[in-house]
């Protein structure tokens, strides 16, 4: 074979063999873009959602009232101050259940007692004029204080209404008393927690077709929701006995066509 037909036929392997190589290069780089096509769709047709809230609001009465009430006698003997305590209690507790309370409405703390011997002490002694002349023993008797704090708690608000109004009648020159004002509660909020939370979903919900109506789509399943925190405020200033109940939920609606 001489060289002329050699270089011809080395020339044609070449060819062939670098023919192969484009043609695997265009799969590989086809594929490659197969990919990338892919990834670009998914990249365009994201979730498409709508993050609305919902409220619901009712006014309710309050159902637990609480009021505390306290009082303090003195002797010079701690027997004399038991026979002030006891009596000084009884006119108390009697008061309240006057007016409707119960004994399971008063929840009496434990009383404090403080008692100080009689003891003597030497104490500088002045003249009309303010100056120090001397010493003098000063004799001090011995002192008992009784103290008694009681918490009033119950769901008749007229009974503890009517007591507060006339505390007064417990005052006394003579005697160490005072008084708190009654603080208004609601506590049955587990009994309308489901309906709140179902009408707040509900008013999320009706958003959430109002903002895809005017997209031309349709609400669809929720992707994730928070049901946020119920709030128990007075409805109005001075209007302690009525209580606004709030809660708001924030939801992501799925959107789809």
């Amino acid at each position: 074979m001489n060289d002329g037909k050699f270089q011809v036929i080395k020339a044609l392997i070449l060819g062939i063999l670098l023919g192969a190589a484009l043609v695997g290069s265009a799969v590989v780089i086809s594929g490659g873009f197969g990919k990338i096509a892919a990834g670009f769709s998914t990249i365009a047709k994201p979730d498409r959602v709508v993050s609305v809230r919902g409220l619901s609001e009712r006014e309710v009465d309050a159902d637990l009232a609480t009021m505390h009430v306290s009082f303090s006698v003195t002797a010079e003997t701690l027997e004399e101050a038991h026979k002030l305590f006891d009596a000084r209690y009884a006119e108390i507790t009697d008061y309240l259940k006057s007016n409707g309370l119960t004994d399971e409405d008063l929840i009496p703390d434990k009383p404090d007692i403080d008692f100080r011997k009689a003891y003597t002490s030497k104490e500088r002694k002045y003249n009309d004029e303010g100056k120090m002349i001397g010493y003098e023993n000063v004799d001090h008797p011995s002192k008992a204080n009784i103290s008694q704090s009681i918490l009033i708690r119950t769901n008749n608000l007229k009974a503890i209404s009517n007591a507060y109004m006339h505390t007064t009648e417990l005052d006394g020159t003579d005697k160490e008393f005072s008084y708190s004002g009654v603080n208004y509660d609601f506590v049955g909020l587990n009994a309308i927690k489901p309906e709140m939370i179902a009408e707040a979903t509900k008013n999320a919900r009706e958003a959430a077709e109002k903002f895809a109506l005017d997209s031309n789509s349709a609400v669809g399943k929720i992707k994730q929701a928070s049901q946020g925190w119920f709030s128990v405020n007075d409805a109005e200033e001075g209007m302690e006995q009525r209580k606004v109940v709030r809660v708001v939920t924030s939801i992501d609606f799925y959107i789809v066509d």
